[in-house]
Formats: C-alpha cells, sequence, structure tokens
C-alpha cells in the first residue's frame, strides 16, 4: 500500500494491530491522524491527545510489550460519512507460547482523510469476565 493511504477503514484497522504485534513503531504512527484532536486511552489509563503524547506513549509500549497476537471478535461497526466506529472485543495471547490471555473492548474510530482512513480515536477497556449472561442488574455501574 503506498504511502500507507488505507482504502477503508478496515484496511487501517489490520494496519494498527499488525504494527503493535510487529512493535513497530513507525508503522503505528501511520495509522495514526496528524489531527490535533486524536485522542487515545490504554487501558487504565489517562487520556492522551495529540500527535507526540501519543507517539510517547506507543514507543514506552512497544518497547516493554512481549510477544502479543490480536484475535479481533464481534465487531460493531458504523460507518457514517468520514467515520467509521468499530468497537470490538480484542483478544490479546501474550508471549511466545501464547499462553497467557487477555481480553479488552474497545473503540477505534476512524476518519477518511485525504491520504486515507486514520485512526483518531483508540479506547480499551479490560472487559469483564465471561459468564455466559449479562450481570448489569447486579453489577455496581459507575456512568
Amino acid at each position: 500500500m503506498p504511502d500507507s493511504e488505507f482504502e477503508t477503514p478496515q484496511q487501517a484497522e489490520e494496519a494498527f494491530y499488525r504494527a503493535f504485534e510487529l512493535r513497530d513503531l513507525d508503522a503505528m504512527m501511520q495509522v495514526w491522524s496528524d489531527a490535533d484532536y486524536i485522542e487515545c486511552i490504554h487501558p487504565m489509563q489517562d487520556r492522551l491527545q495529540g500527535h507526540s503524547a501519543i507517539r510517547a506513549s506507543w514507543a514506552e509500549i512497544l518497547k516493554r510489550a512481549p510477544e502479543v497476537t490480536f484475535r479481533n471478535s464481534d465487531p460493531n461497526i458504523t460507518c457514517q460519512g468520514k467515520l467509521s466506529i468499530h468497537v470490538i472485543y480484542e483478544i490479546l495471547q501474550l508471549g511466545d507460547k501464547g499462553l497467557e490471555e487477555s481480553r479488552m473492548i474497545t473503540t477505534n474510530i476512524y476518519e477518511k482523510t485525504s491520504r486515507g482512513w486514520k485512526i483518531i480515536m483508540h479506547h480499551a477497556s479490560p472487559a469483564p469476565k465471561q459468564t455466559g449472561r449479562s450481570d448489569t442488574a447486579t453489577s455496581k455501574i459507575l456512568h
């Protein structure tokens, strides 16, 4: 793909997770928009705004990240005009043997730019344990 111009939001999303798996900071940042309003919220962390803050956070994460592979499931994708919102479950296999698994609920928002689709928001939160039923009626809901 020349100059990292992603023709669809799905291509941008695939490149995002591929860059994470390869621990390739330059490839990761090619997926991100260079707009001032981009934001990233890593699990259990504060929000980051702007390209330099997001780049610095990914540099640190990718530098110390163990080998990881992603298996994403249950996508809920809404595409309206120049925005595409993807809510997915990320299932992360950690380590070279993939023995440890982590599960996140993630929202990725992509914007169509003059250089193709770019990510403008990534927000990942730990997913509740799978129980096979909804526990919202008995759990403590914060908002």
